[in-house]
Formats: C-alpha cells, sequence, structure tokens
C-alpha cells in the first residue's frame, strides 16, 4: 500500500511494543538511511 506519511524526528520519545498497532506504510532503504541520520543527529552522536 502506498500512501503518503510523515515522521517528526525532533522529538523522540520511547514506546512500548504493546502499544504499537499495525504497520501503515514500509520504507525504502534510501528513506531509511535518511531517518537513520536524522535519529544520530537528534541523539548527537554525529
Amino acid at each position: 500500500m502506498m500512501t503518503e506519511c510523515t515522521v517528526n524526528l525532533h522529538n523522540l520519545q520511547t514506546v512500548p511494543q504493546s502499544k504499537w498497532g499495525a504497520w501503515i506504510t514500509t520504507l525504502s532503504p534510501e528513506r531509511m538511511a535518511e531517518v537513520e541520520q536524522a535519529i544520530q543527529f537528534a541523539l548527537g552522536m554525529v
């Protein structure tokens, strides 16, 4: 299923796995690499 979505990586919060629902989309490997870089930046790892 292709759908537009948004992710905010400026204010990270942990969520217990028990609170997760169904998947709504998947990300390409390229987009996932961008997400990984943003998370590293948000956590001060770069």
